[in-house]
């Protein structure tokens, strides 16, 4: 009875995977390397000494929830998660979200009925809401400008 199965194998999300998701869709890219995160930027250019200096990128931090000592390296963008709240008007049932036989599993049957030898399931996890602030620092108000101004076009973009 294939009404038995539903869904497909799906793994847990965590504050990581949102967290990473929110710098990815404020078009950061990770440095390995440095193990930070990094917002490239082109065509900014600020007068330093009497001659133009090109700033190619911004740093992309997380101020909470760990305390952290983050050298100032400017521009940057600080990424904080200020709240998580259950979403209780997107729980919509108590279900699960997957019913799949197990690898390994084979195929019986029983009164006309067929199905497995054994199924895995996930339970359904309770919905949140994750509420971030995003401040922009830089050196030069016209590139902090700028850098607000990429951050609010990255946040339309992300909601069409």
């Amino acid at each position: 009875m294939a009404g038995l199965e539903f869904g497909y194998r799906t793994g847990h999300v965590d504050f990581y995977d949102f967290d990473e998701a929110m710098a990815t869709a404020l078009g950061a890219v990770p440095d390995p390397a440095k193990n930070q995160w990094f917002l490239p930027l082109e065509g900014i250019f600020v007068k330093v000494d009497g001659r133009q200096e090109p700033i190619d990128r911004a740093l992309v931090i997380y101020k909470r929830p760990e305390p952290t000592q983050v050298s100032a390296v400017l521009p940057m963008i600080a990424i904080i998660r200020d709240s998580v709240t259950p979403a209780e008007n997107r729980l919509l049932s108590t279900v699960v979200s997957y019913r799949l036989p197990c690898e390994g599993a084979k195929p019986v049957s029983a009164g006309g009925c067929t199905g497995w030898t054994s199924y895995e399931q996930k339970d359904k996890e309770q919905p949140y809401d994750f509420f971030y602030t995003i401040e922009c620092w830089a050196r030069f108000r016209t590139v902090a400008q700028v850098l607000l101004q990429i951050m609010i076009d990255s946040r339309c973009a992300a909601k069409r």
